[in-house]
């Protein structure tokens, strides 16, 4: 059920497409129409969510719709900078500081950024060239040889990570 959500999640985004600029206000006007964009989603309903309305909600599928979008709002509260951090192979304050430079102060959404495929400034590339590096440093020797977009980096970089048991402070790179 998460893929179903991030999938479409990735490709609203993409159709609605974010602006290339590099100026700190582009970042803001990114959350801002992220979360505008969360308010008026349009789930999709499953047999099992047509199930769990009609029993626990009266079929009110429009209260549905907002017990869902309320859970993905929370889950993007409880998002931590720990989880973060693990995708990008570095302390979580690293993470956080890196973040705020660009004025997020979320890390679901800080993630987000990194993900979008629309966006293509200088500083996402250099966070991802960085990622990059990291990655190499202590991937399999396999590995080295793969190339990876993004999200593919971003996903195999929390994958090692968890292989290799980082916590608050990610010891993989040092």
């Amino acid at each position: 059920m998460r893929k179903i959500i991030f999938i479409a999640f990735i490709s609203m985004l993409y159709l609605y497409g974010c602006s290339n600029s590099e100026e700190p206000e582009d970042i803001d006007s990114f959350v801002l129409e992220l979360e505008k964009k969360l308010n008026t989603y349009p789930f999709e309903f499953t047999k099992e969510d047509s199930l769990f309305a009609a029993k626990k909600l009266d079929n009110n599928f429009t209260a549905m719709k907002e017990y869902r979008i309320e859970n993905f709002k929370k889950f993007v509260r409880n998002y931590s900078w720990v989880r973060a951090s693990k995708y990008l192979l570095l302390d979580s304050l690293e993470v956080k500081k890196e973040a705020n430079k660009l004025g997020f102060n979320q890390p679901y959404y800080y993630l987000e950024y990194l993900r979008s495929d629309t966006i293509n400034n200088k500083q996402k590339k250099e966070i991802m060239d960085k990622l990059r590096m990291r990655y190499h440093s202590v991937c399999e020797n396999e590995e080295k040889n793969k190339e990876l977009d993004d999200i593919q980096l971003l996903q195999q970089a929390f994958s090692i990570s968890n292989k290799k048991g980082c916590g608050d402070n990610c010891t993989c790179v040092n």
